[in-house]
C-alpha cells in the first residue's frame, strides 16, 4: 500500500475513532442530579379541538343539518419549574401563554353556509410528573401525566350577546387532564426537549344562548394537542 493511501487510511480510522469517543461523553453527566431545582422556557405551537354533544332537538330540527370544526395552528410561550424528585421522577410546573382558534363551520337546510371563528387566549398552570427512562449518552426518552387549570382570558363568558352576529360563547374555567411523551438531548450548555402532549378536557366550557350556533350544544369540552420544544 502506498504511504499516501496508508494516511489516508489512518487519518479515516482516527476521525472514527475521534467520532465514536465523542458520542460516548456524556455532556453533564449530573445534571439531573446536582440541582433539586432547575429552570427553563418552552415554545411551540398547539392544535385545539372541541369535544362536544348535540341536545336532542338537533336531530329532528330542520333549520341546521351539518358543522364540522377545523384547528389551525396555535402559539405556546411558557416558563419551565423542574424539581428532582428521584433519579427517574420529576415534578414539572409550566405557567403558560397560548394561543388558539377554532372554525366552526355550519351548513342549514337551505343551503346556506356560516363560519364561526372561536379564539381562545390561555392562561395555564400544568402540574406534570415526568418519569424519565436511564440516560443512553445523551440521550433520554421520557413520559409525564398530570392535571392542568386553563383561564381563558378571551372567554365571551357573561357577555352580551350580539343576536346580529352571533357566535359560541365559551367559559372562562378550564380544567384539563395531560398526558404525553418525549426525548432530553444533553448539550454542552443546555438541555433540549421536543415533547407532544395531549391536554383533554373535563368541564363543560360552552355558556349558552339561544341562537341556533349556541343552542344546538348540550356540552361542549376543550381539547389540545401540543408540540413544544423545552431549553432548561
Amino acid at each position: 500500500m502506498e504511504l499516501k493511501n496508508r494516511l489516508l487510511l489512518i487519518g479515516l480510522l482516527w476521525s472514527l475513532a475521534t467520532g465514536a469517543l465523542q458520542a460516548q461523553t456524556q455532556h453533564h453527566p449530573y445534571y439531573d442530579i446536582e440541582k433539586k431545582v432547575h429552570f427553563g422556557f418552552t415554545l411551540g405551537t398547539n392544535f385545539s379541538d372541541l369535544k362536544y354533544s348535540f341536545k336532542s332537538n338537533f336531530y329532528t330540527n330542520d333549520t341546521l343539518n351539518y358543522l364540522n370544526i377545523k384547528t389551525t395552528p396555535g402559539i405556546t410561550l411558557g416558563a419551565i419549574c423542574n424539581f428532582h424528585l428521584h433519579e427517574n421522577l420529576d415534578l414539572r410546573l409550566i405557567p403558560s401563554l397560548l394561543l388558539s382558534q377554532r372554525n366552526v363551520d355550519f351548513t342549514f337546510s337551505n343551503g346556506l353556509f356560516k363560519t364561526k371563528t372561536v379564539e381562545s387566549v390561555y392562561a395555564d398552570i400544568p402540574v406534570l410528573l415526568k418519569y424519565k427512562s436511564a440516560r443512553h449518552g445523551n440521550v433520554r426518552f421520557y413520559v409525564l401525566g398530570g392535571a392542568e387549570y386553563a383561564y381563558d382570558i378571551a372567554a365571551k363568558q357573561g357577555d352580551q350577546k350580539d343576536y346580529f352576529d352571533p357566535n359560541i360563547a365559551f367559559r372562562h374555567n378550564n380544567f384539563f387532564y395531560d398526558w404525553g411523551f418525549g426525548f432530553d438531548f444533553y448539550f454542552p450548555y443546555f438541555k433540549f426537549s421536543p415533547e407532544i402532549k395531549i391536554a383533554n378536557g373535563i368541564n363543560n366550557v360552552l355558556d349558552p344562548d339561544k341562537t341556533v350556533y349556541s343552542d344546538s350544544f348540550s356540552k361542549i369540552r376543550n381539547r389540545m394537542i401540543l408540540l413544544s420544544f423545552h431549553f432548561e
